[in-house]
C-alpha cells in the first residue's frame, strides 16, 4: 500500500519536471522580436564662441562667429544691405538685413514690416523674447522659438534714428524641424551669437 503511494508521488513529481523542462524550452524558442533600442540622436559638437567684426555700407559694426561664413552679401540700394551667413555644421542661414532709414517715419516703416515678419514667422508658436541695449543705444528683441519651427531665432535691433538691423535663423533640411530635442543645442548655440551681436551693435 505504502509502496503504490510513493510511485504515485515519484510518478507525479516525474510529469511537473517534464512540464517544466517543455515550459523553459518552448519560451527559449519564442520567435518574438527583441525588444529594439531606443534611438539616440548624436549630439551637435557646437562651434566655440569667437567673433570678429562685419562692418557694412550703413557704417553699423556687426560682429558675428568666426565659424559662420559670408556666403551672400549684396547692396540693394545705398540704405539696404543683405548678409547671408551659413554655419556649415548646423546646415542654417543666418540672413541679416541692415537698413539706414533717411527719416523718421522711414524708420518706423522698416521695424513695423520687420515686426509683421517676426509675428507671420512664429505662427501663433510659443516663443522666449530677451531684450536688451548695446552701448551705442541699440535697442534689440530677440526671439526663440521651442517647439519647431524652420526660422526657430530672430531679431529685430534699431538705434531708433536711422537704423534697423533685423535677421532670422534658417534650417536648410526642413527635417530637422522635427528633431526638436537634437536642434535645441543649436538653437542656444545661435541665440548666443545673436545675443553678442546685439550687444555689440555700434
Amino acid at each position: 500500500m505504502k509502496m503504490k503511494t510513493m510511485s504515485k508521488s515519484v510518478h507525479h513529481l516525474c510529469s511537473l519536471l517534464i512540464l517544466l523542462c517543455i515550459s523553459i524550452f518552448v519560451s527559449s524558442c519564442s520567435s518574438d522580436a527583441p525588444t529594439p533600442r531606443r534611438y539616440a540622436y548624436p549630439r551637435v559638437d557646437t562651434y566655440p564662441q569667437k567673433y570678429s567684426s562685419i562692418v557694412n555700407s550703413a557704417d553699423v559694426n556687426i560682429e558675428v562667429n568666426t565659424a559662420a561664413r559670408i556666403v551672400a552679401d549684396s547692396v540693394a540700394d545705398a540704405d539696404t544691405r543683405w548678409i547671408t551667413l551659413s554655419y556649415p555644421k548646423y546646415k542654417a542661414n543666418l540672413y541679416i538685413t541692415v537698413n539706414k532709414c533717411n527719416s523718421k517715419s522711414q524708420l518706423q516703416d522698416v521695424i513695423a514690416n520687420r515686426v509683421q515678419r517676426i509675428s507671420l514667422n512664429t505662427g501663433g508658436k510659443d516663443f522666449e523674447q530677451v531684450d536688451l541695449q548695446s552701448e551705442a543705444d541699440f535697442q534689440s528683441k530677440i526671439f526663440t522659438i521651442r517647439g519647431g519651427s524652420t526660422n526657430p531665432v530672430m531679431f529685430i535691433s534699431s538705434n531708433q534714428r536711422n537704423c534697423v538691423v533685423s535677421g532670422s535663423l534658417y534650417f536648410l533640411d526642413s527635417n530637422a524641424v522635427a528633431k526638436v530635442d537634437s536642434i535645441a543645442p543649436i538653437i542656444d548655440a545661435v541665440s548666443n551669437d545673436i545675443i553678442h551681436l546685439a550687444k555689440h551693435l555700434r
